[in-house]
């Protein structure tokens, strides 16, 4: 257990904003039996240093979905433990409602674990209070190279590795099938068929017309969730916040455009009018047939099927001029600063995020990888494999600068003015320009504190 000096006073806060995020930090779904072992030349470019010495303990705190998710965890400790006899990692799972707020005491009383789980919208704020180590020095450029786009902008901040993506989750329409037979409409097979933003909105003006029901659809962005909407914003070319960070940027008329779009669907009674603040949920609206489509992630398939049985599908985001954006969604490891262990730590990292590791990860959980060689090779997922591989092929459209954005160290502030302005467009009749100025202003007075 570390002893380390750093404090923690703004993260403290932070943990309410932590504790409202939902959907990303759940499992993968459900899955059987594993697919495979994973392989034990994971860790075979792991750093050596300190690798061969005294035994060390280090303390592993980390959130899982129980089952399927929590079973890889252990299967990969397991098998790193075994490779590494000198290193036993003593794991600290939490509950994803409690994680962050004792994460944050722990380390405000000096006692932070040696390596840590993020979600990617948190580690800007843990690097900017100095908690997180640089794993730069231990893990070899060539893992950071393999990453997708998106995610090496998550990993390295101001050219140090603060922390290694391990998977990732999406959002795509998931529809009703009965319905969309109905209105005779064959959604996209491929992104290159995807729907354009205005044939979507005509899409969702007739089914709601061809089949009577209460919305067209459903956003899956509450309980604070609303940076769902992000990648509208950047695949029109916009942005949520300026260049260098300092001020709100939806006085653009490249965002302005979007929220337009949104206030439009609400007020044609295409989206349900639900606030990004609320803690509705909103899945049963579309489970029990009362929406034609809802926008939400991959780990919510099981649920749906629940309810729908075969009767639901997905199809690919809506395109911008052939541009798709897609929904950051996941987590990543990190190492503590304060760690007594830093080498080890990385090597445990490293295994963990290694590509085999992750192949084994995301098959047997249902995550999507993060890394370019297994999103070309292909994953092999036991359930719903037909439509993880939409999801796969998805996540691989993420923007970098979107995820610059979410994982920069003012994000929580950004976050919680975004889902008060996307409540305000959803639920007022004020003009969305002036919302936007609203907004912009909030962001630079909550920036410059």
């Amino acid at each position: 257990m570390k002893h380390g000096k750093k404090t923690l006073s703004a993260l403290l806060t932070l943990s309410v904003f932590c504790g409202l995020l939902s959907g990303c930090a759940g499992s993968g779904g459900s899955a059987g039996a594993p697919t495979s072992e994973p392989a034990s030349e994971a860790s075979s470019t792991a750093p050596s240093s300190e690798a061969g010495g005294e035994p060390v303990t280090l303390e592993f705190a980390f959130w899982a979905g129980a089952g399927p998710e929590e079973d890889a965890y252990n299967t990969l400790i397991d098998r790193f433990m075994e490779e590494n006899p000198n290193i036993k990692i003593e794991k600290q799972m939490l509950s994803y409602a409690d994680y962050y707020t004792s994460l944050d005491t722990r380390i405000a009383g000096g006692q932070a674990p040696d390596v840590c789980k993020m979600l990617y919208q948190q580690a800007g704020t843990y690097v900017d209070a100095g908690i997180l180590g640089d794993m730069s020095p231990y893990i070899d450029q060539s893992e950071v190279d393999d990453l997708l786009p998106a995610f090496k902008a998550a990993a390295v901040v101001d050219g140090k590795l603060v922390a290694f993506p391990l998977q990732t989750d999406t959002y795509l329409i998931f529809y009703n099938k009965d319905m969309f037979q109905k209105s005779q409409i064959t959604p996209p097979t491929t992104m290159e068929e995807a729907w354009s933003w205005e044939e979507f909105g005509d899409i969702a003006k007739k089914v709601k017309e061809d089949n009577g029901v209460k919305y067209s659809f459903v956003y899956r962005w509450t309980k604070t969730k609303s940076y769902a909407l992000f990648p509208w914003i950047y695949a029109n070319g916009g942005s949520v916040v300026n260049a260098d960070y300092t001020r709100g940027n939806l006085s653009d008329p490249k965002c302005l455009e979007v929220l337009d779009m949104i206030d439009g669907w609400v007020g044609d009674g295409l989206l349900a009018p639900i606030s990004p603040e609320s803690s509705e949920g909103v899945d049963d609206i579309f489970s029990t047939g009362q929406a034609a489509m809802i926008i939400s992630g991959n780990w919510m398939m099981s649920q749906y099927d629940q309810n729908l049985k075969d009767k639901w599908g997905v199809t690919y985001m809506p395109q911008r001029d052939g541009k798709i954006g897609s929904d950051l969604g996941g987590g990543e490891l990190c190492i503590t600063s304060a760690g007594e262990h830093p080498a080890q730590a990385a090597k445990f990292v490293q295994f963990m995020t290694s590509k085999e590791s992750s192949r084994y990860f995301c098959e047997n959980a249902n995550f999507l990888p993060v890394r370019t060689s297994l999103s070309e090779e292909g994953i092999t997922y036991q359930t719903y494999s037909d439509e993880m591989n939409y999801f796969v092929k998805q996540a691989g459209t993420m923007d970098p600068a979107m995820v610059a954005c979410q994982t920069s160290k003012g994000f929580s502030k950004v976050s919680k003015l975004f889902s008060e302005t996307i409540e305000r467009v959803v639920l007022e009749d004020t003009p969305t320009a002036t919302i936007a100025a609203d907004f912009d202003a909030a962001v630079e007075e909550a920036l410059a504190e």
